[in-house]
């Protein structure tokens, strides 16, 4: 975020604010305005920054993947499990063999012969 869009947030704060306590269908129009401005702004902002990381990627990977994976929203890891008696599991090799036990429980094949 750059001073600028910051500048404008601000004002759209105030106006908001004005509009707020008068009700004026003047302060919403310029309320408004300064929405829509702070949009194009923001977009702006965010825009230049990405073509900055990009432009920078061969020097500074290490930023370029860091953004790249802010913008992920897959979760990696398994939750906390309970076993029947109440108790929670929290190891992954116990929530493996949780999971193992309940799925082979499932599929148990019979020998046909």
């Amino acid at each position: 975020m750059n001073e600028r869009a910051l500048g404008k947030i601000r004002k759209k704060k105030e106006a908001f604010d004005r509009y707020k306590r008068t009700r004026e269908g003047e302060d919403y129009l310029e309320y408004a305005k300064a929405r829509n401005s702070v949009k194009s702004e923001v977009r702006k902002a965010v825009r230049d920054y990405e073509k900055e990381v990009a432009k920078q990627s061969k020097r500074n990977p290490k930023a370029f993947y860091k953004y790249v994976n802010s913008k992920l929203k897959t979760r990696s890891g398994i939750g906390n499990l309970r076993t029947e008696t109440g108790k929670e599991v929290e190891c992954d090799k116990d929530k493996a063999d949780m999971f193992n036990n309940f799925f082979s429980s499932v599929y148990e094949t019979e020998d046909v012969g």
